[in-house]
């Protein structure tokens, strides 16, 4: 599946590999407005459900609705249906069409609102998102957090320190590996942290611990 959305789409693509077809599904009356660019989506293919989180409003360098910021909302994309529901959001009155400016009005029980880039997957085995990294226009983040749909919860997992080299910040795409019960992330070269290229880390959510 390939998404995109701005503050008039939110456009859906599945790519259909048996024929090589793209279709596009109807835009729904509910789905993340305000945002702008790309993000790579969780996905839990038993349930045939994807997840999106974060995103920001000016990607391609245009504020959208004089909104210069990023979010923190978790959507969950029902593929079967084509329903997009908001299941979390800091400010939940606004249903997810709010803009934060960076850290403004920022509450620490819940990740700082960043785009993920390719940062995020689906813990199977626990029913868990699993977000890594990611960044906004003043931080480049080394956190992992972990969002409990059961009880609708986050939970820092492991704590940000942009020094910390021991960690991933930018990923380029992030699976859950349920054999080997860990998530394997592929990231971008980090200048910080002295190397260039392509990287694989692991995290396993059993010890709440990165290897690379």
């Amino acid at each position: 599946m390939f998404f995109t959305t701005d503050e008039v789409h939110a456009d859906a693509f599945f790519d259909n590999l048996q024929t090589n077809t793209w279709t596009l599904r109807p835009k729904t009356s509910v789905w993340p407005k305000n945002y702008s660019g790309w993000v790579k989506l969780a996905s839990d293919s038993a349930n045939n459900k994807l997840f999106l989180f974060g995103m920001n409003s000016d990607e391609a360098g245009s504020p959208v609705n004089n909104c210069l910021g990023y979010a923190n909302d978790v959507w969950v994309y029902d593929i079967l249906n084509n329903a997009w529901q908001l299941k979390h959001s800091s400010d939940p009155s606004d249903f997810g069409n709010r803009c934060t400016l960076d850290s403004a009005a920022w509450d620490p029980a819940y990740p700082e609102p960043r785009h993920t880039y390719g940062g995020l997957a689906f813990d199977s085995r626990r029913n868990l998102l699993v977000l890594s990294g990611g960044g906004n226009r003043t931080t480049s983040f080394r956190d992992t957090w972990t969002y409990n749909f059961a009880n609708n919860q986050w939970i820092k997992k492991i704590i940000h320190n942009i020094s910390d080299c021991s960690k991933p910040s930018h990923a380029i795409s992030a699976e859950y590996d349920p054999v080997n019960d860990r998530v394997v992330v592929f990231s971008e070269g980090d200048s910080m942290c002295g190397f260039s290229g392509l990287k694989h880390w692991y995290f396993s959510p059993a010890t709440n611990t990165w290897t690379n």
